[in-house]
């Protein structure tokens, strides 16, 4: 069987192999026995299939090291590098290009001395492997036999030109991927830095020196308790989550058949704050920032903000670790798993806070960080939703 691409030339023909065909040799793995320590802390990696993610085919990280006597007296074996470790039993759809000699779990089967460019039948087994990922989810399947593998057919270029030109192309897509990535974690890392150096204000903006000032967060917020029906005032209605803050309930699930008729919700209108006693010690905290009321559970507390502080800035702190460590602090309950947050509580834990000028300057800065972050973080969406595209025109 045969079919045509017109990518990179004006007419190439692509076959259909078996996985077998593309390759010499093929290589399981082992895992020598953690009682024997000559077997570990050696020199040569020892990759488990926790160490890949699944759409990281570029990068892996060995957190163990074997030694020789471990490839002498146990299973494990040395494959060399430019090999292309795939996972067949637990985690089914990771797999990696390896650039250096290593060794692997049994729950790997490895592909060596591969029968064209190396990065081109690491995307090609990706595609593939996605796919079988997918069904195993959906069955009861819980790996691949090394027969099953290597007897499935992918449709290939024979032409090694060709082959290199489509590696190259999605390995510098990964390689850009990656380095918005790193971008993006050392953006973080340096927030995190200058949140708490601020907030402990061992940093400080050139021409502030005044010290600031303790306040009770019952003097910084005000409790606001209006509940609605959101269906009779047309009111969209949002939930929190620790990780995002607000997020529209349409856009998580469907839970209309949860609701009881009963339930009660309560509004948040524009620039007012909410949480989740419940995860307020894991910041489940948010400003409805949307330009429009909306409602949320009315287990959540709302609260809108005293004029005198910025809302920007407030928003940083609430999330800090400062911040984070008072809620701990003084939440109640006598497990450390229910413990709650209430308004009631909230109000008496004290904090210092600078003058509203410096409020603002701090808001500003942390808001141009977060929307440098977030510019990164957008990049690296589209150009992952290009490289599946383009993955899936070049070899579906």
């Amino acid at each position: 069987m045969s079919k045509q691409h017109t990518y990179f030339r004006e007419t190439f023909v692509w076959v259909q192999r078996n996985i077998f065909e593309i390759t010499d040799r093929t290589l399981g793995g082992g895992t020598p026995s953690t009682n024997n320590s000559e077997y570990w802390n050696g020199n040569i990696p020892w990759i488990q299939s926790s160490d890949l993610k699944k759409d990281n085919v570029l990068k892996e990280f060995s957190n163990k090291k074997i030694t020789q006597v471990a490839l002498k007296e146990s299973a494990a074996k040395l494959i060399p590098k430019n090999s292309i470790a795939i996972v067949t039993r637990v985690g089914i759809g990771k797999l990696a290009l390896i650039d250096n000699d290593f060794s692997t779990s049994q729950d790997f089967l490895s592909l060596i001395n591969l029968k064209g460019d190396p990065h081109y039948f690491l995307y090609r087994l990706y595609i593939l492997m996605k796919h079988e990922s997918l069904v195993a989810q959906g069955t009861s399947i819980k790996g691949l036999t090394k027969q099953d593998l290597l007897s499935k057919k992918i449709h290939i270029s024979t032409d090694l030109e060709e082959q290199v030109k489509i590696g190259n192309m999605f390995k510098n897509v990964d390689f850009l991927l990656a380095a918005y990535q790193r971008k993006v974690e050392l953006l973080e890392r340096q927030k995190q830095g200058y949140l708490q150096q601020i907030f402990s204000q061992n940093l400080r903006f050139k021409g502030y020196s005044i010290p600031w000032v303790q306040r009770k967060l019952g003097q910084v917020f005000y409790q606001e308790v209006q509940y609605i029906d959101p269906k009779v005032e047309n009111v969209p209605l949002w939930s929190l989550t620790v990780a995002d803050g607000l997020v529209e309930k349409t856009d998580r699930y469907n839970r209309e058949f949860l609701v009881k008729k009963n339930d009660k919700f309560k509004l948040v209108k524009d620039n007012w704050f909410t949480y989740n006693p419940m995860n307020m010690t894991l910041g489940a905290l948010d400003v409805n920032e949307l330009r429009q009321d909306i409602a949320v559970s009315g287990y959540y507390v709302t609260m809108s903000l005293n004029n005198q502080f910025n809302r920007t800035f407030l928003k940083t702190w609430m999330k800090s670790y400062k911040a984070i460590s008072l809620f701990k602090l003084y939440a109640t309950g006598s497990l450390i798993e229910k413990q709650r947050v209430q308004f009631g509580t909230l109000s008496e834990i004290p904090s210092k806070f600078p003058k509203y000028d410096e409020q603002t300057k701090i808001g500003l800065f942390f808001d141009l960080i977060n929307e440098l972050i977030a510019a990164y973080q957008s990049k690296i969406t589209l150009m992952q939703q290009q490289k599946q595209a383009y993955l899936q025109k070049m070899f579906i």
